[in-house]
């Protein structure tokens, strides 16, 4: 028998069992349209709003600006912008224009978690009683109601609790930052909350946390004496520290900020090479220590220290299996038909049926994925919709030559800077202060 001819059920061998190991995670998908339980707080917060912003004075503004339209009243919070150069043109700007805000200059900034420690020491230096920090980037805009309902979430007693990400390339008069790749990175937010988070509340597992309006409780910071969480993925550390030491998490979907999405593909290749390097120097960092609580004598498994060390295995174990398979189906079709061998199409067929089942799976995934997220997603045109179907399985392919980089990189801790779109304001997000639940 010509080896080709074994090849595909080799390949559905292992993709089975990739998918039976997978099953766990799979689960979560079940969960996707479940409605989120809404609070209402009659107490009210005092927040110390965090935003990292080096070199951000061509977006800053725009952010900046969505305070204005705030329905949570100003006395409860404070806003700290945190630059790197005491030059830097957002000093003035925010001197002239919203001189109730604070601005602090770190000039020796190495990675995101240095500016987070510098902001809560300073912030712990003033008379400011504060319950909760916020982490805000400087390219995110706020829905009006964003304060309001993080406070409300808060009555949950969560640790750390996370808002819905809106697209904001989606909402932008500026039509060039339209694109495909923006789109496609977009999707992750769905991916990591709507098909992620939302079941791993109801069984009280710790979240993925993206720092991106993402609230932290005071106490939690207190416990370690500042944000001394210095990876380069700040927010993955952080998960950890809550599967360690078992704080808990909420993704509220009631709060809505608009996070903004590179355009260009080359800033995606960055920013998802900075994502798997973070997460695996944490994982270089603390699995060992996770692994331990996952079969603690006497205990019941740890979902979150079980989720964090196998729930990506599978992936790899299907990607790789099906890289190679799909190498040695186009190998052996070249070899073959150079020697004038008949057989050589067992290797093409081979090749294609692998691309096929790849692809297929990844498709159906991206458009769950889509669905729930419509609220950004609806707002693109038919064609734009199809694009995104249509690419973004390979989009997710690149997660996987990313996921190598960072594994065979992880003591790469460059900070690096994403270029920004140039955002023009139509009005939309702030004409109405009325949001339901995205669900």
């Amino acid at each position: 028998m010509n080896f080709l001819q074994i090849l595909l059920p080799t390949f559905f061998g292992l993709a089975i069992l990739s998918m039976l190991l997978y099953i766990p995670r799979i689960k979560y998908f079940f969960s996707t349209f479940h409605k989120v339980p809404k609070f209402n707080n009659s107490k009210r917060n005092k927040f110390a709003i965090i935003i990292p912003a080096r070199n951000e004075s061509g977006t800053i503004e725009h952010l900046l600006g969505s305070f204005k339209y705030q329905t949570y009243p100003k006395e409860f919070y404070k806003v700290f912008v945190v630059v790197a150069d005491p030059q830097d043109p957002t000093c003035e700007y925010v001197k002239t224009n919203y001189p109730d805000m604070t601005v602090l200059v770190k000039t020796d900034q190495t990675c995101k978690g240095d500016v987070l420690d510098y902001a809560v020491t300073e912030i712990n230096k003033t008379d400011f009683q504060l319950d909760a920090y916020i982490i805000i980037d400087a390219d995110n805009l706020l829905d009006p109601n964003y304060l309001t309902e993080m406070n409300n979430a808060m009555a949950s007693g969560k640790d750390v609790i996370l808002p819905h990400k809106r697209i904001k390339n989606a909402f932008d008069g500026n039509k060039k930052s339209h694109s495909v790749f923006a789109f496609c990175s977009g999707l992750m937010n769905a991916m990591n909350d709507d098909l992620g988070n939302i079941y791993r509340d109801e069984n009280g597992i710790p979240d993925n946390l993206c720092g991106q309006g993402m609230l932290v409780k005071k106490r939690v910071l207190d416990d370690f004496g500042g944000w001394k969480f210095h990876t380069i993925v700040e927010d993955n550390e952080l998960k950890v520290m809550c599967i360690l030491h078992g704080y808990t998490t909420m993704y509220y979907p009631y709060a809505i900020i608009y996070a903004e999405e590179p355009v260009q593909f080359k800033q995606t290749v960055i920013r998802r090479i900075r994502w798997l390097t973070g997460a695996m120097q944490c994982m270089s960092m603390y699995t060992k220590t996770v692994k331990k609580m996952i079969h603690t004598k006497g205990q019941p498994t740890n979902k979150g220290a079980w989720e964090y060390v196998y729930i990506i295995w599978p992936i790899v174990l299907y990607g790789v299996s099906a890289f190679i398979c799909l190498l040695i189906g186009l190998i052996g079709a070249i070899v073959l038909g150079a020697n004038n061998d008949p057989l050589w199409y067992w290797g093409l067929i081979d090749a294609l049926v692998i691309l096929a089942v790849s692809y297929l799976g990844l498709m159906a995934y991206t458009g769950l994925a889509v669905k729930a997220t419509m609220d950004s997603y609806s707002r693109l045109t038919k064609g734009e919709r199809l694009a995104i179907m249509l690419y973004n399985p390979i989009y997710l392919v690149g997660y996987l030559n990313a996921f190598f980089i960072g594994y065979f990189n992880k003591n790469n801790t460059k900070w690096t800077h994403i270029k920004r779109i140039n955002y023009e304001e139509n009005g939309e997000i702030y004409g109405n202060t009325e949001k339901t639940n995205s669900k």
